[in-house]
């Protein structure tokens, strides 16, 4: 299984795609855009990862806060103290997680210099070590 678990709404693929990959180039594994195998379900697939998962990324927009997989995974990664939370935009993100501190990536534009990245990657690396 993946060290890290993104959780994120289908609008924010690309979004998703670019920090998965930063962290990647920085050893860890990620599981962000599941394929799932033969025989197995959606759900089962995306709650064996969630689970495994040393970290879970939640990437909160407006897109974001609607979606019930969302807001179930970031509640799951609360409840085992493994979750990250990123903020794309100015969204005010639901009840249950505005005491966290959250990265605020919503003016990053892939640039892998950037202050709140390296601050990501210290936080990613707290709870997990690269693979």
């Amino acid at each position: 299984m993946s060290d890290i678990f993104v959780s994120y709404s289908i609008e924010d693929k690309s979004e998703g795609r670019s920090i998965s990959r930063l962290l990647e180039e920085q050893g860890y594994s990620v599981f962000w855009d599941p394929v799932i195998p033969p025989g197995q379900t959606f759900d089962q697939v995306i709650w064996e990862a969630l689970r495994a998962a040393k970290c879970v990324i939640v990437l909160w927009s407006a897109r974001s806060v609607k979606p019930t997989w969302v807001r179930a995974e970031a509640e799951e990664a609360l409840q085992h103290d493994k979750i990250i939370s990123i903020l794309l935009d100015d969204t005010r993100v639901p009840l249950q997680f505005r005491s966290l501190q959250h990265f605020d990536l919503s003016d990053w534009r892939g640039d892998p210099e950037d202050k709140n990245i390296h601050h990501l990657i210290a936080a990613v690396r707290t709870l997990v070590l690269p693979s």
